[in-house]
């Protein structure tokens, strides 16, 4: 008892009235200041490399960026799905026919529903995955390998040959991606490269990923310096829009209308703004005394892919400013609040793919973290671009007598259904009649 009595006392006289901790700001600021001047003299100022030299534990928003970059990409083609899903349950509430549109096969295709069961089964695999990555002590699995596990069952899910998981529809998909460039392209694989396109975050996930696993680089410095990797992230970022590039080209040789020329040079102005790109986070790493002109080269080389590629958007693949407003004569959709919505939303989405071509070369964990919040407002840019784009070509199909408007036979009730078998009941020459008409 006396024992404790003494403790007490001594807790109350000289640990609470210590200057340590009654003046808890004073020694905050010590311990930030003392820091900063270890940041200094070991890597001078660089927080990250001087905490990676010390070994000091990660705390916060850190511990979650290595995570954030390992899974972006899958997370990506999740939400990808899942608005694809949404744009084809969109295309069968009002009536356009993207069966024809695509050519796929009347009786053998994908409906929302099978689009949504495939999301919904990635979406769980990957929560269940991105947990056991954060909480690995529950499993005896290192951490370092929940993303390639995951990643590993999605290559196996693609190139299953097995006839589960939708085969003919794998098959169907890897055919358009692969042969697109070497032979005659339809609209199906001119929209598969669109798609590519918004879908280049996805494609330098999958080599930050595969960098990761083959240098065996730290677990925090995910992205490695030098010339041979800023060379391939340039490139992977002009793939997609170089496939489209091809496209047109192609089209132009086999049809001679100039019209593609002009389309082929709106997908080369993404050429040159990621070529400035890369020079501007070049010379800012080596402190080159040319990194404002490169700023300023990407920003003049961004605001005319900007224009261009909206008002391409808008005029050519939409439809639109051709009459009625700033709409056009003939609409799908019911309001017009909705085209006017998706203009000013493409605009502005727009933008953000732009900043995102510039973050997505950074090396810095602040602008992989942006470039991360950008990706998926690309992907919902391009699920926007689908609803009209299709509108348009569905319109075109009208005109040219391909599809037909307003043809729905769910509209019959009961009540006309049980007239028409009346009908033939009394006049038993309906049926053939109605076998020659259709």
């Amino acid at each position: 008892m006396k024992l404790n009595y003494n403790k007490n006392k001594f807790l109350d006289e000289r640990l609470d009235t210590s200057f340590l901790y009654t003046v808890k700001s004073h020694c905050e600021q010590m311990m930030f200041r003392l820091e900063v001047r270890t940041y200094e003299l070991l890597e001078g100022g660089n927080q990250q490399k001087a905490m990676r030299r010390l070994e000091v534990p990660q705390r916060g928003i850190e511990q979650v960026r290595p995570l954030i970059q390992l899974y972006r990409g899958s997370f990506l083609l999740i939400e990808f799905l899942l608005l694809m899903g949404l744009n084809i349950y969109c295309w069968r509430k009002s009536g356009i026919n993207h069966v024809l549109i695509f050519e796929l096969g009347p009786r053998h295709h994908l409906s929302h529903h099978h689009i949504f069961e495939v999301a919904g089964h990635l979406a769980v695999c990957w929560c269940a995955s991105v947990l056991a990555c954060l909480h690995p002590f529950l499993l005896s699995i290192p951490q370092q390998l929940h993303p390639l596990f995951f990643h590993v069952l999605l290559l196996l899910l693609l190139l299953n040959p097995t006839a589960a998981c939708h085969a003919q529809s794998r098959r169907w998909l890897l055919c358009k991606v692969l042969t697109a460039p070497f032979q005659p392209t339809g609209f199906a694989e001119c929209w598969l490269a669109d798609q590519l396109n918004s879908l280049s975050p996805l494609i330098l996930s999958l080599w930050d990923l595969l960098g990761f696993y083959i240098s065996k680089i730290n677990w925090v410095d995910l992205q490695p310096g030098g010339s041979l990797y800023r060379v391939a992230t340039c490139l992977l970022q002009c793939f997609p829009p170089w496939l489209r590039f091809a496209q047109c080209v192609r089209h132009f040789w086999s049809s001679g209308h100039s019209i593609h020329l002009l389309n082929a040079g709106k997908y080369s102005t993404v050429f040159l703004m990621v070529t400035f790109a890369g020079l501007y986070n070049t010379a800012r790493g080596n402190h080159n005394c040319y990194v404002s002109v490169y700023l300023y080269l990407w920003a003049m080389a961004t605001c005319i892919s900007v224009v261009v590629t909206v008002s391409w958007d808008l005029r050519m693949d939409w439809g639109l400013l051709r009459g009625n407003g700033l709409l056009k004569e003939q609409l799908v959709y019911s309001r017009e609040v909705y085209y006017y919505a998706a203009m000013l939303a493409d605009v502005l989405l727009r933008l953000s793919w732009a900043i995102n071509i510039l973050l997505a070369q950074m090396k810095d964990s602040d602008a992989a973290s942006v470039s991360s919040l950008l990706a998926p407002l690309e992907v919902l840019r391009r699920s926007i671009w689908n609803l009209f784009r299709l509108e348009n070509e569905h319109l075109r199909n009208c005109e040219q007598c391909r599809a037909v408007r307003d043809f729905d036979f769910l509209n019959e009730t009961a009540n006309d259904q049980q007239k028409k078998n009346s009908t033939s009941q009394h006049n038993p020459t309906s049926h053939l009649g109605s076998q020659s008409v259709f």
